[in-house]
């Protein structure tokens, strides 16, 4: 048998000073980790928790909620559904701004394609008093440029309303 220079065999790894890899290195005196409680003076103390959640759809609670608010403060129920309701005003505001701004949206970019559309046409028309054969091509370009945009335009994404909270 070979020996290594402190005289331990060779085939024997050294224990002593080789801890095990999945243990760590500094716990406290007497910690057993292989202990079924993991305290060295026996099982914890036995806790117990409770945990409740609520939870429910719309602007106002269920009215034994309401009724225990009430106790707490006989204004708080009136002022949540006071608040509830101006929400849901604010809410409807907004929504016909968003619905006003996309039709004034539509409107001035219809106007604005007329306006190229007819530029285009007395470009044309103007060309066509000096070559007939250039005024028709820009006057043909300029309609499927009109054409194109407007078709393009129909079959584009159009923003939706923002998702509606239920009430």
């Amino acid at each position: 048998m070979t020996r290594v220079p402190d005289g331990t065999p060779a085939t024997q790894p050294k224990r002593e000073s080789e801890p095990p890899s999945d243990q760590p290195q500094d716990l406290p005196p007497g910690f057993d980790p292989r202990s079924p409680f993991l305290f060295p003076g026996g099982p914890p103390p036995q806790l117990a928790a409770m945990f409740q959640a609520y939870s429910w759809q719309g602007p106002y609670p269920p009215p034994e909620t309401l009724a225990k608010y009430g106790e707490i403060d006989p204004t708080l129920v009136n002022r949540l559904l006071k608040m509830a309701e101006d929400q849901g005003d604010h809410r409807r505001a907004i929504e016909n701004k968003l619905v006003d701004s996309q039709v004034d949206s539509a409107r001035r970019g219809m106007n604005y394609g007329l306006a190229i559309g007819l530029v285009g046409l007395g470009a044309a028309a103007y060309v066509a008093t000096l070559s007939p054969g250039f005024g028709a091509v820009f006057a043909g370009l300029d309609l499927l440029g009109l054409v194109t945009v407007f078709v393009t335009g129909r079959r584009g994404k159009r923003p939706a309303l923002p998702k509606k909270e239920k009430e």
